[in-house]
Protein backbone atom coordinates (compact mmCIF):
# COMPACT_ATOMS: atom_id res chain seq x y z
CA UNK A 1 0.00 0.00 0.00
CA UNK A 2 1.16 3.37 -0.98
CA UNK A 3 0.72 6.43 1.00
CA UNK A 4 1.58 9.93 0.17
CA UNK A 5 1.93 13.46 1.72
CA UNK A 6 2.46 16.51 -0.16
CA UNK A 7 3.83 19.84 0.29
CA UNK A 8 2.71 22.73 -1.90
CA UNK A 9 2.28 26.46 -1.33
CA UNK A 10 2.56 26.36 2.15
CA UNK A 11 0.43 23.41 2.24
CA UNK A 12 0.43 20.20 3.23
CA UNK A 13 -2.14 17.35 1.69
CA UNK A 14 -3.39 14.01 0.91
CA UNK A 15 -2.15 13.23 -2.59
CA UNK A 16 -2.16 9.92 -4.72
CA UNK A 17 -0.31 12.10 -7.74
CA UNK A 18 3.54 10.60 -6.63
CA UNK A 19 4.74 13.95 -8.57
CA UNK A 20 2.89 16.11 -7.43
CA UNK A 21 3.89 18.61 -4.67
CA UNK A 22 7.08 20.93 -3.60
CA UNK A 23 8.10 18.08 -1.49
CA UNK A 24 6.72 14.81 -0.89
CA UNK A 25 6.73 11.96 1.36
CA UNK A 26 5.80 8.21 0.11
CA UNK A 27 5.22 5.53 2.65
CA UNK A 28 5.24 1.95 1.00
CA UNK A 29 4.33 -0.51 3.47
CA UNK A 30 3.30 -4.33 3.13
CA UNK A 31 6.38 -4.64 0.55
CA UNK A 32 4.39 -5.41 -2.49
CA UNK A 33 5.94 -5.80 -5.90
CA UNK A 34 4.07 -3.41 -7.95
CA UNK A 35 4.13 -1.03 -5.14
CA UNK A 36 7.72 -0.75 -5.22
CA UNK A 37 8.30 -1.38 -9.23
CA UNK A 38 5.86 1.80 -8.97
CA UNK A 39 7.89 3.88 -6.22
CA UNK A 40 11.35 2.54 -8.56
CA UNK A 41 10.09 4.07 -12.00
CA UNK A 42 9.30 7.04 -10.15
CA UNK A 43 12.19 7.97 -8.23
CA UNK A 44 15.36 5.50 -9.74
CA UNK A 45 15.55 4.01 -6.35
CA UNK A 46 16.79 0.70 -6.65
CA UNK A 47 13.87 -2.39 -6.36
CA UNK A 48 17.16 -4.16 -4.46
CA UNK A 49 17.42 -1.81 -1.89
CA UNK A 50 13.78 -1.59 -1.50
CA UNK A 51 13.71 -5.28 -0.64
CA UNK A 52 16.55 -5.30 1.24
CA UNK A 53 14.97 -3.23 3.74
CA UNK A 54 12.09 -5.37 4.15
CA UNK A 55 14.42 -8.62 5.50
CA UNK A 56 14.18 -9.18 8.95
CA UNK A 57 17.84 -9.61 9.09
CA UNK A 58 18.70 -6.01 7.67
CA UNK A 59 20.70 -4.14 10.09
CA UNK A 60 20.74 -0.77 10.51
CA UNK A 61 23.04 1.30 8.09
CA UNK A 62 23.82 4.06 5.84
CA UNK A 63 24.17 3.50 1.87
CA UNK A 64 24.51 6.18 -0.51
CA UNK A 65 23.48 5.64 -4.34
CA UNK A 66 22.83 8.59 -7.48
CA UNK A 67 19.90 10.45 -6.59
CA UNK A 68 19.55 8.88 -3.10
CA UNK A 69 20.48 7.75 0.11
CA UNK A 70 19.35 4.60 2.25
CA UNK A 71 18.96 4.72 5.86
CA UNK A 72 18.06 2.02 7.53
CA UNK A 73 16.16 1.72 11.01
CA UNK A 74 14.68 -0.81 13.35
CA UNK A 75 11.67 0.31 14.95
CA UNK A 76 9.04 -1.09 17.08
CA UNK A 77 6.05 -2.98 15.35
CA UNK A 78 3.09 -5.14 17.23
CA UNK A 79 5.89 -5.65 20.37
CA UNK A 80 8.34 -6.60 17.87
CA UNK A 81 11.47 -4.55 16.38
CA UNK A 82 11.80 -4.84 12.64
CA UNK A 83 13.87 -2.98 10.02
CA UNK A 84 12.50 -0.53 7.75
CA UNK A 85 14.31 1.60 5.29
CA UNK A 86 14.34 5.28 4.78
CA UNK A 87 15.11 6.58 1.10
CA UNK A 88 16.29 10.85 1.31
CA UNK A 89 16.47 12.88 -1.81
CA UNK A 90 16.86 16.25 -2.73
CA UNK A 91 12.49 16.55 -2.74
CA UNK A 92 11.32 13.38 -1.36
CA UNK A 93 11.27 11.08 1.36
CA UNK A 94 10.43 7.27 0.96
CA UNK A 95 9.90 4.58 3.56
CA UNK A 96 9.47 0.91 2.73
CA UNK A 97 8.63 -1.53 5.71
CA UNK A 98 6.91 -4.65 5.38
CA UNK A 99 5.02 -4.09 8.60
CA UNK A 100 3.26 -1.44 10.33
CA UNK A 101 5.56 1.13 11.76
CA UNK A 102 3.96 2.98 14.38
CA UNK A 103 6.53 5.58 14.76
CA UNK A 104 5.66 6.69 10.97
CA UNK A 105 1.81 6.93 12.03
CA UNK A 106 3.03 9.01 14.78
CA UNK A 107 4.45 11.59 12.54
CA UNK A 108 2.02 11.28 9.66
CA UNK A 109 -0.42 12.18 12.49
CA UNK A 110 1.14 14.91 13.25
CA UNK A 111 1.75 16.38 9.79
CA UNK A 112 -1.41 16.11 9.08
CA UNK A 113 -2.93 18.39 11.66
CA UNK A 114 -2.57 22.17 11.70
CA UNK A 115 1.18 23.06 11.99
CA UNK A 116 2.09 19.95 10.01
CA UNK A 117 3.67 22.25 7.15
CA UNK A 118 6.74 22.88 9.42
CA UNK A 119 8.34 19.59 9.08
CA UNK A 120 8.06 19.59 5.19
CA UNK A 121 8.87 23.70 5.06
CA UNK A 122 12.50 22.63 7.08
CA UNK A 123 12.94 20.23 4.34
CA UNK A 124 13.51 16.67 3.55
CA UNK A 125 16.76 16.16 6.41
CA UNK A 126 14.10 17.17 9.23
CA UNK A 127 11.59 14.69 8.04
CA UNK A 128 14.73 12.22 8.58
CA UNK A 129 15.50 13.65 12.37
CA UNK A 130 11.53 13.77 13.01
CA UNK A 131 11.53 10.15 11.75
CA UNK A 132 14.54 9.01 13.91
CA UNK A 133 13.22 10.97 17.35
CA UNK A 134 9.67 9.25 16.78
CA UNK A 135 11.20 5.93 16.65
CA UNK A 136 13.02 6.56 19.70
CA UNK A 137 9.99 7.78 21.28
CA UNK A 138 8.60 4.62 21.09
CA UNK A 139 11.08 2.10 22.18
CA UNK A 140 11.57 4.58 25.13
CA UNK A 141 7.36 4.32 25.77
CA UNK A 142 8.06 0.40 25.63
CA UNK A 143 10.69 0.66 28.00
CA UNK A 144 7.93 2.64 30.23
CA UNK A 145 5.56 0.05 29.82
CA UNK A 146 8.43 -2.30 30.76
CA UNK A 147 9.37 -0.83 33.57
CA UNK A 148 5.57 -0.88 35.62
CA UNK A 149 5.95 -4.76 34.38
CA UNK A 150 9.08 -5.11 36.78
CA UNK A 151 7.77 -2.74 39.20
CA UNK A 152 4.59 -5.30 39.95
CA UNK A 153 6.64 -8.41 39.49
CA UNK A 154 9.13 -7.37 42.11
CA UNK A 155 6.40 -6.89 44.17
CA UNK A 156 4.86 -10.31 43.58
CA UNK A 157 8.80 -12.08 44.19
CA UNK A 158 8.80 -10.13 47.79
CA UNK A 159 5.08 -11.41 48.09
CA UNK A 160 6.23 -14.90 47.12
CA UNK A 161 3.84 -15.32 44.35
CA UNK A 162 6.27 -16.12 41.22
CA UNK A 163 6.31 -19.49 40.69
CA UNK A 164 8.18 -19.47 37.26
CA UNK A 165 11.33 -17.70 36.03
CA UNK A 166 9.51 -17.30 32.69
CA UNK A 167 7.97 -13.69 32.93
CA UNK A 168 11.55 -12.38 34.44
CA UNK A 169 13.07 -14.16 31.27
CA UNK A 170 10.39 -12.76 28.85
CA UNK A 171 11.12 -9.21 29.98
CA UNK A 172 14.65 -9.47 29.49
CA UNK A 173 14.09 -10.90 26.20
CA UNK A 174 12.21 -7.51 25.38
CA UNK A 175 14.49 -5.62 26.77
CA UNK A 176 18.02 -6.56 25.24
CA UNK A 177 16.01 -6.04 21.98
CA UNK A 178 15.10 -2.47 22.60
CA UNK A 179 18.51 -2.20 23.60
CA UNK A 180 19.57 -4.05 20.89
CA UNK A 181 17.63 -1.55 18.45
CA UNK A 182 18.40 1.69 19.61
CA UNK A 183 22.21 0.15 20.06
CA UNK A 184 22.35 -0.10 16.21
CA UNK A 185 20.01 2.48 15.10
CA UNK A 186 22.32 4.96 17.01
CA UNK A 187 25.12 3.73 15.30
CA UNK A 188 22.86 4.69 11.90
CA UNK A 189 22.59 8.25 13.27
CA UNK A 190 25.89 8.69 14.10
CA UNK A 191 26.86 7.97 10.71
CA UNK A 192 24.43 10.70 9.39
CA UNK A 193 25.90 12.71 12.28
CA UNK A 194 29.48 12.27 10.37
CA UNK A 195 28.66 13.14 7.19
CA UNK A 196 28.13 10.25 5.38
CA UNK A 197 24.64 11.13 4.02
CA UNK A 198 25.24 13.24 1.05
CA UNK A 199 21.48 14.33 1.02
CA UNK A 200 21.95 15.54 4.86
CA UNK A 201 23.78 18.94 4.44
CA UNK A 202 25.81 20.31 7.31
CA UNK A 203 23.33 22.79 8.49
CA UNK A 204 21.20 20.19 9.56
CA UNK A 205 23.88 18.16 11.16
CA UNK A 206 22.64 19.24 14.45
CA UNK A 207 19.59 17.86 14.49
CA UNK A 208 21.29 14.59 15.04
CA UNK A 209 23.59 15.04 17.31
CA UNK A 210 20.09 16.36 19.76
CA UNK A 211 19.04 12.98 18.47
CA UNK A 212 22.33 11.11 19.75
CA UNK A 213 21.88 12.41 22.75
CA UNK A 214 17.88 11.57 23.25
CA UNK A 215 19.34 8.00 22.14
CA UNK A 216 21.74 7.66 24.36
CA UNK A 217 19.54 8.36 27.43
CA UNK A 218 17.17 6.05 25.98
CA UNK A 219 19.60 3.17 26.00
CA UNK A 220 21.07 4.50 29.65
CA UNK A 221 17.30 3.36 30.53
CA UNK A 222 17.39 0.28 28.85
CA UNK A 223 20.99 -0.75 30.44
CA UNK A 224 18.86 -0.02 33.78
CA UNK A 225 16.41 -1.88 33.49
CA UNK A 226 18.39 -5.00 32.29
CA UNK A 227 20.45 -4.22 35.57
CA UNK A 228 16.45 -4.25 37.78
CA UNK A 229 15.81 -7.61 36.24
CA UNK A 230 19.08 -9.40 36.83
CA UNK A 231 18.76 -8.37 40.19
CA UNK A 232 14.88 -9.19 40.27
CA UNK A 233 15.80 -12.73 39.32
CA UNK A 234 18.61 -12.96 42.15
CA UNK A 235 15.63 -11.98 43.88
CA UNK A 236 13.81 -14.90 42.70
CA UNK A 237 16.46 -17.26 43.34
CA UNK A 238 16.60 -16.22 46.61
CA UNK A 239 12.59 -16.29 47.48
CA UNK A 240 13.30 -19.65 46.12
CA UNK A 241 16.23 -20.67 48.45
CA UNK A 242 14.13 -19.41 51.18
CA UNK A 243 10.73 -21.52 50.17
CA UNK A 244 13.19 -24.19 49.95
CA UNK A 245 15.11 -23.81 53.42
CA UNK A 246 11.57 -23.08 55.05
CA UNK A 247 10.21 -26.84 53.71
CA UNK A 248 13.35 -28.40 55.20
CA UNK A 249 13.02 -26.87 58.41
CA UNK A 250 9.64 -27.88 58.47
CA UNK A 251 10.52 -31.44 57.95
CA UNK A 252 13.60 -31.65 60.30
CA UNK A 253 11.17 -29.93 63.27
CA UNK A 254 8.72 -33.11 62.43
CA UNK A 255 11.58 -35.58 62.22
CA UNK A 256 12.95 -34.17 65.56
CA UNK A 257 9.51 -34.25 67.31
CA UNK A 258 9.61 -37.96 66.09
CA UNK A 259 12.88 -38.95 67.16
CA UNK A 260 12.50 -39.20 71.03
CA UNK A 261 8.88 -40.84 70.89
CA UNK A 262 10.67 -43.32 68.64
CA UNK A 263 13.98 -44.00 71.03
CA UNK A 264 11.53 -44.46 74.02
CA UNK A 265 9.86 -46.89 71.91
CA UNK A 266 12.72 -48.54 70.86
CA UNK A 267 14.22 -48.58 74.40
CA UNK A 268 10.50 -50.10 76.55
CA UNK A 269 10.51 -52.86 72.87
CA UNK A 270 13.82 -54.57 73.90
CA UNK A 271 13.67 -58.19 74.52
CA UNK A 272 14.57 -58.31 78.29
CA UNK A 273 13.05 -59.95 81.40
CA UNK A 274 13.49 -57.07 83.61
CA UNK A 275 11.65 -53.96 81.71
CA UNK A 276 10.21 -51.22 83.86
CA UNK A 277 6.80 -51.82 84.63
CA UNK A 278 6.19 -54.64 82.35
CA UNK A 279 4.15 -56.41 85.43
CA UNK A 280 2.28 -52.92 86.60
CA UNK A 281 -1.69 -52.59 84.74
CA UNK A 282 -0.44 -49.08 83.95
CA UNK A 283 3.39 -49.92 82.63
CA UNK A 284 1.78 -49.08 79.09
CA UNK A 285 0.88 -45.75 80.03
CA UNK A 286 4.10 -44.72 81.29
CA UNK A 287 6.07 -44.36 78.20
CA UNK A 288 3.74 -42.77 76.54
CA UNK A 289 3.50 -40.29 78.74
CA UNK A 290 7.48 -39.87 78.58
CA UNK A 291 6.94 -39.61 74.92
CA UNK A 292 3.78 -36.95 75.30
CA UNK A 293 6.46 -34.70 77.47
CA UNK A 294 9.28 -34.86 75.12
CA UNK A 295 7.48 -33.81 72.54
CA UNK A 296 5.69 -31.29 74.28
CA UNK A 297 8.67 -29.77 76.03
CA UNK A 298 10.57 -29.81 72.01
CA UNK A 299 7.21 -28.36 70.73
CA UNK A 300 7.79 -25.37 73.25
CA UNK A 301 11.63 -25.06 72.52
CA UNK A 302 11.59 -24.90 68.91
CA UNK A 303 8.55 -22.38 69.58
CA UNK A 304 10.93 -20.32 71.82
CA UNK A 305 13.51 -20.18 68.61
CA UNK A 306 10.66 -19.40 66.18
CA UNK A 307 11.13 -22.40 64.06
CA UNK A 308 7.76 -23.42 64.19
Amino acid sequence: MIQTLSYFNGKVRKSSNLKGGDRIWIDVSGGDEKDLQKISKLTGIYISDMKSVLDQNTLPKVINRNGYSMVVLRALSSKKYFPFGIFIGNKYIITVHKRKVYAIDDLRKLILEKDGKEFFSKGTPYLLYKLGYHVSMRLHRELDRVEDEIDDLEDKILDGKVNSPSSIFNLKQIVMNIRRALKTNKDSIDLIFNGRSKYVPKRSLSLFSDLRIEMEQVVSISEMLRERLTGAMDMYMSSVSNKMNDIMKGFTVIASLLLIPMLVSGIWGMNFSNIPFFDNPYGFYVPLGIMLFCVILMSLWFKRKKWM
